[in-house]
Formats: C-alpha cells, sequence, structure tokens
C-alpha cells in the first residue's frame, strides 16, 4: 500500500485564492460551506496538475460557486509522496478519486459510486478541516 500525505492549508475566502503564494502550486482541494451553526460540509474536491489552484477554483466560480449560500470556504492540499515516489496524473487522480469516494461531496459527479484506482493510505494533515485524518483502500 502506498502512503500519501496531504498537507492541508487554508481554510481561505475563494476570493483569496488568487492572492496566495501557494495558488500556484498543484494539488488537491476542497470547497467546503458552513451554513449558520451547522458543521464545515464538503461540497466538492478536486485535483490540480495541468492547471494550478488559482486557475481551478476560478473554474468552479463561473459553474457553480455561485449558487451557494453560507460561509464558502478553500482548503489547498499540497501532495506529499514517499520517498522515491514521482508525482504523476495518474497518481494524483487516484488520490482525488479516493478523497471524493470517501467523502461523497455534493458536486462531484464521478468517482462517488466505486474506486479502482491504487491501493492507498492518505494521511491528511495541517488544516484538514472536515476531512478525516486517515483514509485508506483498506477501510472501504
Amino acid at each position: 500500500m502506498e502512503e500519501v500525505r496531504i498537507q492541508w492549508e487554508g481554510p481561505y475566502l475563494i476570493e483569496r485564492v488568487p492572492k496566495l503564494d501557494i495558488s500556484e502550486e498543484f494539488g488537491v482541494y476542497m470547497i467546503t460551506r458552513r451554513w449558520g451553526t451547522n458543521r464545515e460540509k464538503i461540497l466538492y474536491i478536486g485535483k490540480t496538475y495541468w492547471r494550478d489552484f488559482r486557475s481551478r477554483v476560478r473554474e468552479h466560480r463561473r459553474e457553480w460557486l455561485n449558487e451557494e449560500v453560507g460561509n464558502l470556504k478553500v482548503r489547498l492540499g499540497i501532495i506529499k509522496l514517499s520517498r522515491g515516489k514521482k508525482i504523476s496524473v495518474q497518481r494524483v487522480q487516484d488520490i482525488e478519486a479516493l478523497l471524493i469516494y470517501w467523502c461523497q461531496p455534493r458536486y462531484n459527479t464521478i468517482y462517488k459510486d466505486s474506486y479502482n484506482g491504487r491501493d492507498l493510505k492518505i494521511i491528511n494533515e495541517g488544516r484538514r478541516g472536515p476531512i478525516d485524518n486517515i483514509i485508506t483502500t483498506d477501510d472501504i
């Protein structure tokens, strides 16, 4: 089983993302909402590989974010791989897929029914918000 660590940063207001130093990085991200006194809820999990966080979050603002009410925030996750592993499109996609399958965010449409990627253990560190500390394919 491959171990992956995600260092989460945030939460940030959606509007602030373009101004952040980290906005030009790539990895995974989650858009969350808090409504009133309810707990923070994950609305969407996405990945960046060819485009940076700034570009991806901007796309969501055009698509559906303006329809949501409440306190919308984004958390940005930098992927840290085990020694000797290299980042790849497929590896980032597997990480995104497992996070989506595990969390079942409202606005994600793919990866919610099954997970078919590599065996992973994801350790979420830092300001992870509502996402579980450890997510592993052994538990699905």
